[in-house]
């Protein structure tokens, strides 16, 4: 029986994934975690950095490799400058936090999903547009 259950747990799953249900949100409270974020790695703050994603991801993901991450975009597109603007989508019941940066040599924009504790599950860089 709860081989049946996972099994038409799973297939509901795939299937909702294949829908791509998308809602756009006004600013949502999840985007005060994204600034965070993106500040602490402005700021050379890895380590706070790190202690803001999700522990599932931590075993993944090692300090180091988030510090490298922030130092090759500042090395593609300058210092970073400001957060211009965080915009919200709901994509399957999954909250979804666009984020467009200025950069000294160009703008950077971030894609950031963030668990009901407020731990970052992804954050990805989606497009760089240098000057």
């Amino acid at each position: 029986m709860r081989k049946l259950l996972f099994i038409v747990l799973l297939c509901g799953i795939s299937m909702a994934s294949f829908a791509q249900k998308k809602t756009v949100k006004p600013e949502s409270p999840q985007a005060g975690v994204v600034k965070e974020l993106i500040t602490s790695l402005s700021q050379s703050d890895f380590d706070h950095a790190w202690s803001m994603y999700d522990e599932s991801i931590k075993k993944l993901l090692g300090v180091e490799q988030i510090k490298k991450t922030w130092q090759d975009t500042e090395l593609r597109n300058g210092k970073f400058v400001k957060i211009l603007h965080t915009r919200s989508e709901v994509q399957n019941g999954i909250e979804v936090l666009y984020t467009s940066c200025l950069f000294q040599d160009g703008k950077v924009k971030f894609k950031t999903t963030i668990n009901g504790s407020k731990e970052v599950t992804s954050f990805l860089i989606l497009k760089e547009t240098q000057k």
